[in-house]
């Protein structure tokens, strides 16, 4: 049961960080490779 606890985490943890990557799709510039290397050092944890 743990296991399964811990996999739904995840996959919210996943879908959230998707929902963080389209909005910094829409910024350009400085600003968006910003965010996106923020979230690439988060999966790498994660």
């Amino acid at each position: 049961m743990v296991k399964m606890i811990r996999w739904v985490r995840k996959t919210t943890n996943r879908g959230k960080e998707n929902l963080r990557r389209n909005l910094s799709k829409k910024r350009k510039g400085r600003a968006a490779n910003k965010v996106a290397k923020k979230s690439r050092r988060r999966n790498k944890n994660g």
